[in-house]
Parts: structure tokens; sequence; C-alpha cells
């Protein structure tokens, strides 16, 4: 049986939550999360810009999800058609996109820009995959909006892609137009989910030092009920037992998770 669930909140050193995430169950349940750039104005309309539009476009032709580039292309064209209506600038769209949604036999996860891939093997042993930009500089399908903006990027760092696994480590610096597909295999993994950079950013604001990856991963999955609201109530719990210690999520923070469960 599949079991999906999302949740977004707030960040401590944040006034305006710039995530998003939602779910969706037609033509098949998927689960989408955007992250906006503090950096830009309205990236928090933005980003639930671009994640409603995604839905949108996957529910009208989701075979277009089987073409990486043509998918980012078409969705970033169309949400900057609503954007210009709302006379806002194409700035707002600076914000990642990620995607997981199950095939027959597998995961599929798709990811625009920076974010956490999280997933949790039939062993039970959890794990990630943390896709980052050297130079703090996600590669937003904002930028094919723009050639001036376009060029720009490509001087600063032709190659600022860095994929952190906590099975093979850490890769070799990639292009920044890397396509970023990853597959999950039912038979290997029971849980597959999705999150903003937040996943990595939680501060333990007494002893000013960051709480590991790993941990902060560790401690999310461990769900002792997935019906229902599973991840919100994990998550929330999380969080409560972190803020009785002095952690608390830096970043905004959003989660999006699917778990088989073998009946």
């Amino acid at each position: 049986m599949l079991h999906y669930d999302h949740y977004y909140t707030i960040g401590r050193m944040h006034t305006i939550c710039e995530d998003y995430a939602l779910q969706a169950d037609t033509p098949f349940p998927f689960l989408i999360i955007c992250d906006g750039c503090s950096a830009s104005q309205n990236t928090d309309v933005g980003a639930r810009i671009l994640a409603l539009t995604a839905q949108r476009l996957i529910q009208e032709n989701p075979s277009l999800l089987e073409n990486y580039t043509l998918f980012g292309e078409t969705l970033i064209h169309r949400a900057a058609h609503i954007i210009q209506t709302m006379e806002l600038e194409q700035q707002a769209l600076d914000t990642t996109l990620l995607i997981v949604y199950p095939t027959d036999t597998h995961f599929q996860v798709i990811v625009y820009g920076d974010g956490c891939i999280l997933f949790k093997d039939k062993a039970g042993v959890s794990g990630y995959i943390d896709v980052n930009f050297t130079h703090n500089a996600p590669y937003y399908l904002s930028y094919l909006l723009n050639e001036e903006r376009q060029y720009a990027y490509k001087q600063a760092n032709t190659s600022p892609l860095v994929l952190n696994s906590s099975i093979t480590g850490c890769s070799p610096n990639l292009p920044y137009q890397h396509v970023l597909v990853f597959s999950f295999p039912f038979n290997q993994f029971s849980t597959v989910g999705i999150a903003s950079d937040g996943v990595g950013q939680f501060f333990d604001f007494q002893e000013s030092s960051r709480i590991a990856l790993d941990e902060v991963i560790n401690t999310l999955l461990d769900y002792k009920n997935i019906n229902g609201d599973y991840v919100k109530r994990r998550t929330k719990r999380v969080l409560d037992t972190y803020a009785k210690q002095a952690i608390y999520p830096a970043d905004d923070l959003s989660i999006a998770i699917f778990t088989i469960h073998d009946v």
C-alpha cells in the first residue's frame, strides 16, 4: 500500500516562508516542493505559482515528465506568463523545484536547482542525496527566461553542481545544466522523498553548531505510524523536540514523502 504526505514551515531566520509543498492524486500520485530564493523579491509567490503550474502541467500532459529539458522549459514559460499578468519581475520565479512520483517499478525524482532526496531502504537504513551548488547559487529554471542572467551565471562557474550521497560520497563537480533525474526501485526502497535545502540547516543555537544532515534525516524518517498525515505529524514532533533543545531550522523547510507498506 502506498502512503504519501507533505509539510512545510518557516525557518527561524526568516520573516516570510518562501517554501511551498503540495500533493496530488491524479493522473497518478505525485509530490512537489519549491524553495524560493531569499535574495529575490516575491519568491514566496513565485514558489507557489511554479508548484501549482507544475501540478497543472503534469495533470494535462503527464508524459512530459519523461523529458527533463522540455518539461522544465514548458513549465517556466507558462509560469512566466502568470507572473507577467501579475506585473511581477521574472526573478519572482527564482525557485527550486523537486518532484517525486511512483512508476510501475520505482520512484522517480526530478530536481531543478538544489535540494535533498531522502530515502530508507528495505532494511530500514536511511540515506540521502544532497544536491547543492558550490557557490550557493542554484541554477533556477527562471534563468531560461533571460539570456543575460544565464550568461552571467555561466561566467561565474560552469561546473558548480555537486551531489553528496550518503552511499557513494561526494561526486566530482558537474555542469550547472546537468540532468537531475533519480530512480529508486520498489524492491530496494520503502521510503523515498524530497526536501528543500533547509533540511541541512538545523542549528543548535546554544552551541552555535549545525546538526549533521544524516542525524536530521534519520530523525525525520523515523515514522511510528504511516497512516493519514504522517509526515506532518512526525515533522511537527521533531521540530517540537528539537525546540526544547534550542535546535531550530534556520532556513525554511519543506518535505514530501512516499512510503510503501507491504501487506
